[in-house]
């Protein structure tokens, strides 16, 4: 869910210009294997995202473009005697004359014999009604026994009801803050971030709650395909916006795994509730031994998590997002590090200017890596205060 993909690039071989560039999702992929070479084949994904990270991912490809040679009236179990004739197609030839599609008609006549069968079998068989209510008690009690298929998409018995108006707001959050990387239709970015269609884990409610609060780093595996992105905690959002985005992914985008509610994600959530922001845990900044590598660290943290939404120089965006850039609230150091740890929901004044947007929780960053970037946005754009150690984040984590 964190940063927008800006493109797609696609490479075939060791290609060095892309052979196609996806920029708009759904991102499908298009190859015309008619263009290549029969054998082995190697297919490479970068992902851009905007702020300069990337991702890749690399596949093997075999290409067989000959055509199958098939004999129509040659039937291995006929014997053959005198003069024979029959048809030869090419199958699978590219515009080839004369080819056409194998008989159907045989399978077709014997899978009506067999289903037939079958269903003479059962009527000569089958037990009497009353037999079935005497043996129903004890099937249930079996398949209550057993555990949940992995894959299943249907909700257990045991699930809580969906809340029609958490599914309709839950369809709103997530555009906002979901489908920039998991995609409008939950197809997610190849080698990047996983997709959410069709996923059986979000059959586990809790993950999903946990996931969404503290966020998770890759790699992760979602049907045999690997997924290298980070995603950033939701800590900033009420239990009711998390209860509604956690219903809509679980009973949609080809899912059906049950309700959330609000009293479920406190719940959850609770044992890792972090102080408010803003909490005095210090007078002041701590000493730090090294500042100048502390700094250098905290620029590089900044270009790759920051600078997409605060800006390059710190200016922010109107109405969006606001200035780090001569900003008085980073004296309070305490508030910058819960911010970062935590998230913060807008809108928030700077200067007496306003600003809707909220930010992320990035608390899957180290201490290391906190401290770097609040000393460098407290020491940059215009801003004079002190550094920060790791000491003082893993205080306030």
């Amino acid at each position: 869910m964190a940063g927008g993909v800006e493109r797609i690039e696609i490479y075939v071989d060791g290609a060095k210009e892309p052979t196609d560039v996806l920029t708009e999702p759904p991102y499908k992929l298009r190859l015309d294997t008619h263009q290549l070479a029969d054998g082995e084949h190697t297919l490479r994904l970068v992902t851009l995202f905007r702020g300069g990270r990337r991702a890749e991912q690399t596949k093997s490809f075999t290409v067989d473009n000959l055509p199958r040679i098939v004999i129509d009236g040659l039937e291995a179990e006929i014997p053959l005697q005198g003069m024979i004739e029959a048809d030869v197609n090419l199958v699978g030839a590219r515009g080839a004359p004369g080819s056409r599609r194998p008989r159907i008609w045989p399978y077709a006549l014997t899978t009506v014999v067999v289903l037939g069968g079958i269903w003479l079998l059962f009527v000569l068989i089958a037990p009497a009604p009353k037999q079935l209510s005497e043996a129903a008690p004890a099937a249930s009690a079996s398949s209550a026994s057993a555990p949940a298929s992995a894959s299943a998409v249907a909700p257990p018995s045991s699930a809580a009801p969906v809340n029609q108006t958490l599914l309709a707001d839950g369809s709103s959050l997530y555009s906002q803050h979901c489908s920039p990387c998991h995609g409008a239709n939950g197809e997610g970015v190849p080698g990047a971030f996983p997709p959410l269609a069709h996923n059986a884990s979000l059959a586990d409610a809790t993950f999903v709650i946990r996931v969404m609060h503290d966020g998770k780093s890759g790699p992760v595996t979602v049907m045999g395909q690997t997924y290298n992105g980070q995603m950033p905690g939701f800590a900033s959002l009420s239990a009711r916006e998390a209860a509604a985005i956690a219903t809509f992914v679980r009973n949609d985008l080809g899912n059906a795994y049950g309700g959330v509610s609000e009293r479920q994600v406190s719940s959850i959530v609770s044992a890792a509730a972090a102080p408010p922001l803003g909490t005095a845990l210090d007078a002041g900044a701590e000493a730090v031994s090294d500042g100048g590598a502390l700094l250098e660290e905290g620029k590089n943290v900044y270009a790759q998590n920051c600078a997409a939404c605060h800006g390059d120089q710190g200016q922010g965006r109107a109405g969006l997002y606001a200035p780090l850039a001569h900003n008085p609230n980073l004296k309070d150091v305490n508030l910058v590090i819960g911010a970062v740890l935590v998230g913060k929901t807008g809108p928030v004044t700077v200067e007496g200017n306003t600003y809707t947007v909220g930010m992320p929780s990035f608390g899957l960053l180290s201490n290391e890596q906190i401290a770097a970037v609040v000393s460098y946005v407290r020491g940059e754009f215009g801003n004079r205060f002190a550094p920060v150690s790791p000491d003082h984040v893993e205080k306030q984590r």
